[in-house]
């Protein structure tokens, strides 16, 4: 009993002590600076909505660099081609670091969109080359023929910039130029003859292909070379000019013949142009072209460096028919 007495007391006594330190926990836990010691850090930073919204999103395109547009040498344009032929126009601002060269392939990232125009356009904001150009240079003649129009290709030229067909035989060729409406401009050109004579034992050796592009307001035409890399035929031209914008109103058409067994499965134009609004009369003592004679425009480099021989003079050479371009 009297045990039983102890434990009531001992038991009493304990809640008496624990009550009298509850009012001194409450009031420490409503102490300023323990509520401070024991948040929890959530200092997460503040995001200032306004911040995003001036972000504009990105937007990048992948494809080759087939134009690049220089004046007083330095970049202030280049076009990519896609996959797909998608042609891009991209101005370039001076902080720029990356350089852009003719045939790489890039992937080009600019702020915001890119416009929906033929072709598409925007500024680029960066540029990483994805794949160098390693084209090896082909020994081969280059034809042209100047100022031909065709309204048939018309919408092709406008969307993809540039045009590449391949022929095997004469009747491809043929019917190409017939279904487009060449035949008859193609002949003016490059006079009264049939191009039928690159029937005559051409055909038998080698494959016919043939680059169009709009025809520059030229005031110096460079040079022009032909690589192959990986069944790609690449025609590089290096020009200057006076015009900064197509005008799609008449066309230059590049013969290039290969030797059959070499594979091309597709064809790039890398063009190279310089501005100039330099349009004064060339002096005296400058080689001045010859006056254009059937519409076949004849160049600087043509007096002096193209001259047939007897051998490319036969029938089965069509330099005949078109302006040879060694």
């Amino acid at each position: 009993m009297i045990r039983i007495i102890a434990l009531i007391i001992l038991c009493v006594t304990i809640w008496a002590v624990g009550c009298s330190k509850l009012p001194n926990e409450d009031m420490n836990s409503n102490d300023p600076s323990n509520i401070q010691n024991e948040q929890p850090d959530n200092t997460d930073p503040i995001v200032n909505p306004d911040d995003t919204q001036n972000q504009p999103e990105t937007t990048t395109a992948e494809g080759r660099i087939t134009e690049i547009t220089r004046n007083n040498g330095e970049t202030v344009s280049f076009r990519v081609s896609d996959k797909s032929k998608g042609e891009y126009l991209f101005n370039v601002t001076s902080d720029l670091s990356t350089e852009v060269k003719l045939g790489d392939i890039v992937t080009v990232t600019v702020d915001g969109d890119i416009s929906e125009t033929s072709p598409m356009q925007a500024t680029a904001k960066d540029v990483n080359v994805t794949e160098e150009f390693g084209g090896a240079v082909h020994t081969t003649d280059i034809y042209t023929v100047t100022g031909i129009s065709a309204a048939k290709i018309d919408e092709q030229m406008r969307s993809d910039g540039q045009i590449f067909k391949s022929f095997t035989s004469y009747e491809e060729c043929q019917t190409y130029l017939e279904e487009n409406g060449l035949t008859e401009k193609f002949n003016e050109t490059v006079g009264d003859m049939d191009i039928t004579t690159l029937t005559d034992g051409f055909f038998e050796e080698n494959d016919l292909h043939i680059f169009i592009c709009d025809e520059n307001t030229v005031v110096n035409e460079g040079e022009k070379e032909v690589y192959l890399q990986d069944s790609t035929l690449f025609l590089r031209l290096k020009t200057t000019t006076t015009e900064a914008t197509l005008r799609n109103s008449s066309y230059e058409l590049y013969l290039i013949p290969i030797k059959k067994g070499t594979e091309v499965n597709e064809g790039y134009i890398l063009r190279e142009t310089e501005l100039s609004d330099n349009l004064s009369e060339p002096s005296p003592e400058e080689n001045l072209p010859e006056e254009p004679q059937n519409g076949e425009q004849i160049t600087p480099d043509d007096q002096v460096n193209d001259t047939p021989s007897d051998e490319q003079s036969e029938g089965t050479d069509p330099s005949q028919e078109a302006e040879e371009t060694n």
